[in-house]
């Protein structure tokens, strides 16, 4: 089975819990879970503590979190928050954490990732060409309205 930590398959027990769990960020923001891993970074549910609401992290690691690539990261999320499309997520906020590093603070969507769904399956789920064709639509409007540079996908979601 897939470690719920790591989110790779391994024999043993799974990795230690993540050590950003439980923490706050920023004095706003309660890490309850990690979502996932990928090539930038990892995200993670948490809550934003003054208004008591669900939100996504996208936490950006190694290379990404350089100092150097602050101010890319910041104007790509300015240029993602200017979006407003029904297949764009919002973004709230954008944090430099001498904790963590840098870090989005995204809408959370609740569901299933579409690759976990191809992992599970072995194929497309049935019925996904609507997704599909709504995260085209989503990337679409992200590369003609605001010529978001860079990876995109940190903002898209499916529905």
């Amino acid at each position: 089975p897939q470690c719920p930590t790591c989110f790779t398959v391994h024999a043993g027990a799974a990795c230690a819990p993540d050590p950003l769990v439980g923490r706050t960020l920023d004095g706003k923001y309660r890490v309850e879970a990690l979502v996932g891993r990928g090539g930038m970074g990892a995200v993670y549910r948490a809550r934003q503590l003054a208004l008591d609401g669900d939100v996504a992290i996208k936490l950006f690691l190694g290379d990404y979190a350089r100092a150097d690539r602050r101010e890319r990261f910041r104007r790509e999320a300015l240029a993602i928050a200017r979006l407003k499309h029904p297949n764009v997520v919002d973004v709230y906020d954008f944090s430099v954490s001498r904790d963590v590093g840098v870090f989005l603070v995204l809408e959370h969507v609740r569901g299933r990732a579409l690759d976990a769904e191809i992992r599970q399956r072995g194929r497309i789920p049935t019925g996904s060409e609507r997704q599909i064709s709504a995260r085209s639509r989503g990337l679409d409007a992200s590369r003609t309205r605001s010529q978001v540079p860079g990876s995109p996908s940190l903002a898209l979601h499916l529905g």
